[in-house]
């Protein structure tokens, strides 16, 4: 059985969204071309 989410896990939720979207997938491409270049025990 699937519960709604409370106004405070809604809201957690949305600023871990926003956090991800400014600063972790803009620079997705980045760290996998840096772990191409570098090796696995460079990164």
């Amino acid at each position: 059985m699937l519960y709604p989410m409370s106004p405070k896990a809604v809201e957690l939720n949305r600023k871990l969204e926003s956090f991800m979207d400014r600063h972790i997938y803009p620079n997705e491409e980045r760290f996998y071309r840096e772990a191409e270049e570098l090796g696995p025990w460079k990164v």
